[in-house]
């Protein structure tokens, strides 16, 4: 039979409130001789703490969820979602917090090639998905580049659960970590003018995410500001992801109107079109350069890569300090969002023209 609290407390003859407060320490003080007789105590009779039962006293499960984008996959080799992950678990380690990876989806039938396209489109998660999110088993939401298509955000606000969503906006009600990807994009842009380069293409990201979308929008923006040729095959989606990179980087460089920058849509992509130049005889950067976003940190990231850095791990870590905040004291922390700056290092995939 399992050894309770009221064991611990009879055999010291002192009660069990004390005994509560001195292994979970608190919410009142208890003297240091006191806490390190219930400590002695609990480890000599082998005393082993009922999470459940301290889940029903508290009303708290010291577990967050965390969620993936929705198609992240291999996702537990994507080097961005790594860092991320990496940020998340460390601040859990220090709050106590354990962490529930949440990755149920509906799984996907293969159709034959002419079957006609459904009437309504498949919800994006299982409803007993999203019922797990709602019904106790976590004390909040980290949600990490949600689509805007996902209904997670808004559900999640709807219900008054602590949710903090990464990389994306979210609405009333959570609060959001991101970083300015016009501001970022600009910088990035700016770099390669001010060497010389007019002749700038884009491998976008995932259609539907957040900082894909800005990114794409803030090259044009800039483009046109600029005067800048763009023609319709300088701009493509990589995805976000090595191989998509490399095919659609394919096309664009062994083409007779080839770019002579090449604006990545995050350092995965970035290493793609470099490894893809290579194979077709360009040397980086005098032939072609190559700047992304992230600055992946060591050892995420395989070689150096000239990129505008997103401080990935900080922002992973706040947000862990955000979540716990909000479920251990109800309240919701303010501001709602929370931008962080970013910032240009040059690595040495840009330089000059050639015919500058």
């Amino acid at each position: 039979m399992s050894v309770t609290i009221k064991d611990i407390a009879r055999k010291l003859n002192i009660s069990i409130s004390t005994v509560s407060y001195a292994l979970n320490g608190g919410p009142r003080p208890v003297p240091s001789d006191v806490r390190d007789r219930v400590l002695a105590t609990a480890l000599e009779m082998n005393y082993r703490p009922n999470a459940l039962a301290r889940s029903m006293a508290t009303g708290r499960t010291d577990t967050l969820a965390v969620v993936p984008p929705r198609g992240a996959h291999p996702m537990l080799l994507s080097p961005y979602l790594l860092t991320v992950l990496n940020g998340i678990m460390e601040a859990a380690e220090t709050l106590q917090q354990d962490i529930l990876l949440h990755s149920l989806r509906i799984p996907t039938t293969e159709k034959p090639a002419d079957a006609a396209p459904p009437v309504e489109t498949a919800p994006l998660l299982h409803p007993n998905s999203t019922n797990s999110l709602l019904g106790g088993k976590v004390d909040g939401v980290l949600l990490i580049a949600p689509g805007a298509e996902s209904p997670l955000p808004e559900q999640m606000a709807s219900h008054s659960v602590p949710c903090v969503v990464f990389s994306a906006d979210g609405p009333s009600g959570t609060v959001t970590i991101t970083t300015d990807n016009t501001i970022a994009t600009r910088q990035a842009m700016e770099h390669l003018y001010s060497l010389g380069h007019r002749q700038i293409a884009h491998v976008a990201g995932k259609p539907g995410l957040r900082d894909a979308e800005q990114r794409r929008n803030a090259y044009l923006s800039f483009v046109q500001e600029m005067g800048l040729p763009c023609p319709p095959e300088w701009l493509v989606v990589g995805d976000f992801a090595y191989a998509r990179s490399r095919e659609v980087a394919h096309a664009l460089l062994a083409s007779s109107n080839r770019p002579t920058a090449v604006l990545a849509g995050n350092d995965e992509s970035g290493l793609g079109i470099i490894d893809t130049a290579r194979e077709l005889g360009l040397r980086i950067p005098e032939d072609l350069s190559v700047i992304a976003f992230d600055l992946l940190p060591p050892p995420f990231q395989r070689r150096t890569l000239t990129s505008i850095r997103q401080p990935i791990h900080e922002m992973a870590v706040e947000a862990v300090q955000l979540l716990t905040q909000w479920a251990r004291s109800g309240i919701l922390p303010g501001p709602a969002q929370r931008v962080y700056p970013t910032s240009l290092v040059e690595q040495g995939t840009t330089t000059t023209p050639n015919d500058a």
